[in-house]
């Protein structure tokens, strides 16, 4: 008897530990759900469409789609007062006796999709390599993690053309073959809304956080996702294609009008810089795709809808369009860096590493073909 009056009480202990327990956890749930924003534990894990990061760190913009907001500070990279991504401040008016550079490109110029810390950029560490040459100069970077040559022409001539440049450095080429099969709705939607206006609000699996078995079980829960998200680190692999997209036909060939469309940019480019005497460099954008080491098999990146051969074919295609628009030295070849991981660091954002050796050959390049030694723009086209 006396050992079943000791188990009722241990029960009713369990009991009321157990309905104490709820009441706790409702109580911090509801606190969660009234002070904190709301938390979707599956779009950060990938399994469910999310709104693209670019609202994060982008202000919609007339010219250009969009440019990083101005005077904002995370992991490592900054922008300053003008908007202008891993620049040091800088004013409209140059310093006597300074050349200043623009750099135009997409992510793997800005320092973004693998992040490295403004100083290591390849822009900032060319121009610091050229200061240690002699060269009086300052610069900007007017790179964006997913612009293509349309945006780079709207922020040229609508923006940066105030900060008169001397020197205008340009690598594309990976963005715009995102389009290769998408001209059909290309001209009239392409970095717009509904409405008409311009925009960058789209969704995508974003895989920020390496998912768990147990995320299908706490999702519902705006503290068990906290509690799961603080403990683990985010090591996702960023954009995911889902298994609908994967299971699309496999193209091989692309629209060879896209050509006309990259040309056409870049044509834009050149005949602004020439108008306005600024030199500008044409960069043959290096890839992780080789043909000695192509994976024959349905190659997605964030959008790509062809063969890895197929992608190969666009690029090299590029290559060939910057060919006729500027004489050589006016073109900075880097595909001798293509397929190497550790220059690398996925299929063409460049390492730690790759940005020194970026920097190394861009600055070289420039300091041996620097204006006073050649001419300023050298067009190959002189109706452009």
């Amino acid at each position: 008897m006396f050992d079943s009056m000791k188990w009722k009480y241990r029960a009713s202990d369990i009991t009321v530990f157990i309905l104490l327990s709820l009441v706790l956890f409702l109580g911090l749930e509801l606190a969660v759900r009234e002070l904190m924003p709301p938390l979707d534990l599956n779009a950060l894990t990938g399994r469910t469409m999310s709104q693209g990061p670019i609202d994060q760190w982008a202000d919609e913009d007339a010219f250009c789609a969009y440019q990083p907001k101005p005077s904002i500070e995370a992991v490592g990279k900054t922008v300053n007062a003008h908007g202008h991504m891993s620049t040091p401040a800088i004013e409209f008016a140059k310093a006597d006796s300074t050349m200043r550079i623009l750099f135009l490109g997409e992510s793997s110029t800005a320092g973004t999709g693998f992040n490295v810390p403004d100083s290591v950029t390849w822009p900032w560490q060319t121009v610091e390599r050229l200061r240690a040459l002699g060269h009086r100069v300052d610069f900007i970077n007017g790179a964006s993690g997913g612009y293509t040559t349309f945006e780079s022409y709207g922020r040229l001539w609508s923006r940066l053309r105030f900060f008169n440049p001397d020197i205008v450095v340009v690598m594309h080429g990976w963005n715009d073959s995102y389009y290769i099969n998408r001209l059909d709705e290309w001209p009239t939607s392409w970095r717009s809304n509904k409405n008409g206006g311009t925009g960058y609000h789209y969704k995508e699996y974003m895989e920020d956080y390496a998912p768990l078995m147990i995320d299908r079980c706490i999702g519902w829960s705006q503290l068990l996702s906290r509690i799961r998200l603080a403990l683990y680190a985010k090591v996702g692999r960023g954009v995911v294609i889902s298994e609908e997209e994967r299971n699309q036909p496999i193209e091989t060939t692309f629209d060879p009008k896209v050509l006309n469309l990259y040309a056409d940019n870049l044509q834009l480019i050149q005949s602004f810089c020439v108008a306005n005497t600024m030199g500008l460099f044409l960069v043959k954008q290096p890839t992780m795709l080789t043909r000695s080491a192509i994976d024959s098999s349905r190659f997605h990146w964030s959008g790509h809808s062809l063969s890895a051969d197929g992608v190969m074919d666009v690029m090299d295609a590029f290559y060939a369009t910057t060919d006729t628009l500027v004489d050589s030295n006016h073109i900075i070849d880097l595909r001798s860096l293509s397929g190497n991981a550790q220059i690398l660091a996925d299929q063409v954002h460049p390492s730690l590493q790759g940005c020194s050796i970026i920097a190394k050959m861009v600055s070289d390049h420039l300091h041996t073909n620097w204006p006073n030694k050649a001419p300023i723009s050298s067009p190959k086209n002189k109706g452009l």
